[in-house]
């Protein structure tokens, strides 16, 4: 599967500068390794 980062960057709602922004797939999986939710899946 394509990563379509240049689209999610624009839905992003990460509120810090992160090497993962973008990166859905990897944002997600450092999240569940550290016990956490993105911002994108957190309650707003």
């Amino acid at each position: 599967m394509e990563c379509k980062r240049e689209e999610n960057v624009k839905n992003c709602t990460c509120k810090g500068e992160c090497e993962r922004k973008g990166k859905c797939c990897d944002c997600v999986l450092h999240h569940k390794q550290k016990g956490s939710l993105p911002h994108c899946l957190r309650k707003q």
